[in-house]
């Protein structure tokens, strides 16, 4: 009978993790958006393997774990909220580092995220803020003056903070 449900095609399957059951190879799947625990209480409770109390709580215990490990594995960080491992994406959002840059005769604050150049960083704080910018500076400034500096102070703080995390030798000239 396995077979014909097999031949069904997979039913939002995202992985099987094969899986050690009283000396029988056995796959415990999980589906796609399924939470860890959810799939290990599934598979756990079915009938042939006869698990009660502490036994259960051991197989739900153990293969709860091998079902998060493997979706840790092979889900992008993108889809990880939606599988329940929260926390994992929580802490890219905090910049790594912010910068303060004066321009004409304005200081602003800019965030820098990793995931991004340095120009791209400074391309769009220019492009966001151009009209505070441009406005009420006592020497024109132009687009490319604002990403260059703002793009040029990115890159010397990164190469100060990769400086620091580095062994002195063999550094770029």
């Amino acid at each position: 009978s396995m077979e014909v449900m097999k031949g069904l095609g997979p039913a939002g399957v995202l992985f099987k993790v094969p899986l050690n059951i009283n000396g029988i190879e056995v796959e415990m799947e999980v589906m796609k958006g399924q939470a860890p625990l959810v799939a290990a209480e599934a598979f756990c409770r079915r009938s042939e393997y006869g698990f009660k109390g502490a036994g259960l709580m051991s197989c739900v215990e153990q293969t709860e774990k091998l079902a998060r490990e493997r979706i840790e594995a092979t889900v992008p960080s993108a889809e990880k909220n939606s599988v329940g491992a929260m926390g994992a994406t929580e802490v890219e959002e905090e910049p790594l580092f912010n910068i303060p840059i004066n321009i004409g005769d304005k200081e602003a604050i800019i965030p820098y995220y990793s995931a991004f150049s340095p120009n791209e960083t400074a391309t769009a704080f220019c492009e966001v803020n151009w009209e505070s910018i441009s406005a009420g500076v006592t020497t024109p400034v132009h687009m490319q003056d604002c990403t260059s500096l703002i793009s040029s102070t990115i890159k010397g703080v990164l190469d100060r903070i990769s400086y620091l995390h580095s062994p002195p030798s063999g550094l770029a000239p």
